[in-house]
């Protein structure tokens, strides 16, 4: 099962990595994304439901596989979430955690890192959960316990700076196009008048000055594999 499915992305991904796996559901608290994730055409019958990843719609102990992508920097305390989310596995079971980390990263990759904590800032003006992403040693310092054996880990950032530099090619016209609507759609959402709400503005436009120079890469991400303990 995938917790805070969102879209399904990471839902999809999954069952397209292993056609024979049979999926108990995909949840998430978001009403408007479980409605974009229906409305998808390669979703058609995906099992998705709603419910809050602090109190999962799912019995405790139900679960071989639990996976939580990209998500925990959605929740005020995602020590909570993985907790519940560990609690949803049978023995031996096994949670997958990927989520993207903001430190150490260079060029390309930290203008997403920038950009995505200004997503957030903007988003809690809004009243939705969206916080700062982690760095790798938090990440390990919270991955710690909960019942779970660490049994492997990867890091997608590894060597990327060699390759990456401080820098790389500006964007092309069609993605700085993107890059621009996805600035001027949050721009338009800083409430006049909320605290630093002229500062936001301003960050804005200096993200949209940086992304034309440097152009913007996801940033780099850690990959858990945990089992829970069969006693």
């Amino acid at each position: 099962m995938d917790v805070a499915t969102g879209r399904g992305d990471s839902l999809l991904a999954m069952l397209a990595a292993c056609p024979s796996c049979s999926v108990t559901v995909g949840f998430d608290s978001s009403l408007k994304a479980l409605r974009a994730a229906r409305a998808r055409d390669d979703a058609a019958g995906l099992p998705l439901a709603a419910g809050d990843a602090s109190n999962p719609p799912v019995r405790p102990g139900s679960a071989d596989l639990v996976s939580v992508v990209n998500s925990l920097h959605h929740f005020e305390r995602p020590a909570i979430v993985v907790d519940r989310a560990a609690e949803l596995l049978r023995p031996g079971g096994a949670m997958l955690v990927v989520e993207m980390y903001r430190d150490g990263q260079r060029g390309p990759s930290m203008t997403h890192v920038l950009m995505h904590s200004w997503w957030g800032r903007i988003d809690r003006l809004n009243g939705i959960p969206h916080f700062e992403t982690m760095t790798r040693t938090a990440m390990h310092r919270l991955l710690s316990g909960h019942g779970l054996r660490l049994e492997a880990w990867t890091d997608d950032g590894a060597g990327r700076d060699a390759k990456q530099g401080c820098g790389g090619p500006p964007p092309g016209a069609e993605e700085l196009a993107r890059l621009e609507a996805i600035i001027d759609s949050y721009s338009a959402r800083i409430p006049e008048g909320a605290p630093g709400a002229g500062e936001l503005a301003a960050e804005g436009e200096r993200l949209r000055r940086r992304a034309a120079r440097i152009g913007l890469a996801p940033s780099a991400s850690l990959g858990f594999l945990l089992i829970r303990d069969a006693g």
